[in-house]
């Protein structure tokens, strides 16, 4: 349904609810606490009164909320109580406080979880992840360094996990992807999953990366299970002939 803003309260036993919402909003949002599945598509800005309203939803199971364009505004996951029946949480061009993962440990039936994260802060890695042990696929879209990257990933049951997704576009160099004894070790750790889908895009100074490339395109035919497991490929591409810009590609898929 399309919905300005108001209260849903009266649909006392309402279970499921797919609000698409194109105007601005013009009331609170008040959700019958009955709710199960919630889904929200937005076409304009999120008004922070949906952030307060999600966390008297103490049934609520699946949460899934779009954004037409990539908001500025980011998600405050550490202000929301979810409910601990959450199996599955997708935020699609909503960007989350990286630091915002350690809340997420508290749900102990999540199972899909497709994020978008902010950049990472200087006081990130002093903190220790415990595991998610029940999550069975993990989505993520990001702009993380490798080393930054590995601490999130830190935080996920190898042994458990089934489906890795990585995404992030950037117009930063990061030279530390280029690695690929880093990647045999981070791989080692998921061993499980059936379904691994990777790509990573970043522009930087041609110079720079040639020797990068060259190395590691050598990495990755020496080492056997990147190229035969994995399917780990690099890319790059020059916009016109005497370009100093290159765009750089990693991919990989299971």
């Amino acid at each position: 349904m399309n919905f300005r803003g108001g209260d849903l309260r009266r649909f006392q036993n309402l279970k499921s609810l797919i609000l698409c919402i194109n105007e601005n909003i013009v009331g609170k949002f008040r959700f019958p606490s009955s709710l199960e599945y919630l889904k929200i598509s937005f076409n304009t800005d999120i008004p922070s009164s949906l952030f307060h309203s999600l966390s008297i939803l103490n049934r609520l199971q699946t949460l899934v909320i779009n954004s037409k364009n990539r908001i500025d505004v980011t998600f405050p996951a550490d202000l929301i109580l979810f409910s601990r029946n959450m199996k599955i949480l997708q935020l699609e061009n909503i960007p989350i406080e990286i630091s915002s993962i350690y809340n997420l440990e508290e749900l102990p039936k999540l199972k899909y979880l497709n994020i978008q994260l902010s950049e990472a802060d200087e006081l990130f890695h002093d903190t220790s992840f415990a595991s998610f042990s029940t999550l069975k696929t993990l989505i993520i879209h990001f702009q993380l360094s490798f080393t930054d990257l590995e601490h999130v990933l830190s935080a996920f049951d190898g042994d458990h996990l089934e489906h890795l997704e990585l995404y992030s576009q950037t117009t930063i160099s990061q030279t530390d992807y280029f690695d690929g004894k880093r990647w045999s070790k981070l791989f080692e750790r998921f061993q499980k999953l059936t379904k691994c889908q990777i790509e990573l895009r970043q522009k930087g100074r041609r110079g720079l990366y040639d020797n990068l490339l060259r190395e590691f395109q050598r990495e990755l035919k020496e080492i056997k299970e990147l190229k035969e497991k994995w399917n780990m490929k690099c890319y790059r591409s020059c916009p016109g002939y005497h370009g100093t810009v290159v765009s750089v590609q990693i991919s990989a898929s299971l």
